[in-house]
């Protein structure tokens, strides 16, 4: 049973609907069964975990599972928070002013990007600026891998990168804000290749 503290920490996160969170998360999980995977072993050679448990280290030579079910848990979350804060179609056609046929259709050419959890597609937010697209979005997302996962094109639009130094900001920008600024968008997409 989750507590109602629980329920105060995941509201504050964005996540409002436990249902659809935990739809999220089984779909992640099918979609990425490492649950199913053997447990990581230690990448350390017998000598080498010896060498290091004789100058006190902790926990090598332990099994990795503990550390491999946090880090699935972590990742769940993560994409779980992402779908929870997601604009659904009827948002991004309000937003655009546009129908939600259309939002469909900018989705399936690419104009837009989309995720689909629970056979239902989500737009991830930092695609958006105000009632508009990212300028230049969608040479980028057409650059992107189909295999690429919404987590780590997330991540992509939205880390500073030192390719992206902006001398009118005098800062290293994320792909998201160097669009923004009116930057050209060739160094995101010869990144985004390699995503």
């Amino acid at each position: 049973m989750i507590s109602r503290d629980d329920m105060q920490v995941l509201e504050q996160a964005g996540i409002a609907d436990i249902e659809r969170l935990a739809a999220s998360a089984a779909e992640f999980i099918r979609a990425h069964p490492v649950y199913e995977q053997a447990s990581p072993t230690n990448a350390l050679s017998e000598d080498e975990e010896r060498t290091l448990m004789a100058g006190g280290a902790v926990g090598v030579g332990e099994s990795n599972q503990a550390i491999s079910h946090y880090n699935l848990r972590s990742v769940v979350a993560q994409y779980a928070q992402l779908v929870e804060r997601a604009y659904r179609p009827s948002e991004v056609a309000s937003l655009l002013g546009v129908t939600t046929s259309r939002v469909r259709q900018r989705s399936d050419d690419g104009s837009l990007y989309a995720l689909t959890s629970a056979n239902r597609r989500f737009y991830p937010r930092w695609q958006f600026d105000g009632a508009a697209t990212l300028p230049n979005l969608e040479p980028v997302l057409n650059a992107i891998g189909v295999s690429a996962h919404p987590l780590a094109v997330e991540r992509f639009f939205l880390t500073p990168h030192p390719d992206l130094e902006s001398d009118l900001l005098n800062a290293m920008l994320c792909p998201r804000d160097w669009l923004l600024a009116g930057h050209s968008p060739d160094p995101v997409i010869r990144m985004a290749r390699e995503l």
